[in-house]
């Protein structure tokens, strides 16, 4: 494949660059992960998990697994992204007069969000 011209080149490229990020991310997590902390995030749970079972043979808890899971969730979040704009933009294509009619988030919000404190999620704040 390596010598093969053509668009997958540039696919592996991006490949890659994605699972050096990813990499470089869990690295800094480890340089600054507290296990005596409430973990912040998924990095944080899964490095916790796996200084739990460091002493485990058979756990699936490794830097491995934890790189290929990140990946996945990055891959599966752009694409529900992209597909959900993707989605949004052919609907809006297809009923032009649909466009605009619609109050913007912030203002649908805003008073509610100034009566009370919030969490997330918050459906009864945010009419659908």
């Amino acid at each position: 494949m390596d010598y093969l011209p053509g668009p997958h080149q540039t696919f592996f490229a991006n490949l890659f660059s994605i699972q050096d990020f990813i990499a470089q991310k869990v690295e800094e997590h480890e340089r600054t992960f507290d296990p005596t902390s409430e973990p912040q995030d998924f990095l944080d749970a899964f490095l916790l998990k796996m200084q739990q079972e460091k002493n485990n043979p058979k756990t699936e808890f490794t830097k491995e697994n934890l790189k290929m899971t990140m990946y996945d969730l990055f891959i599966a979040g752009t694409e529900t992204t992209s597909t959900s704009l993707r989605y949004i933009l052919m609907t809006l294509l297809e009923h032009p007069e649909v466009e605009g009619t619609s109050q913007p988030l912030d203002q649908l919000c805003s008073p509610l969000l100034e009566q009370r404190s919030h969490s997330l999620p918050d459906p009864e704040l945010c009419p659908a």
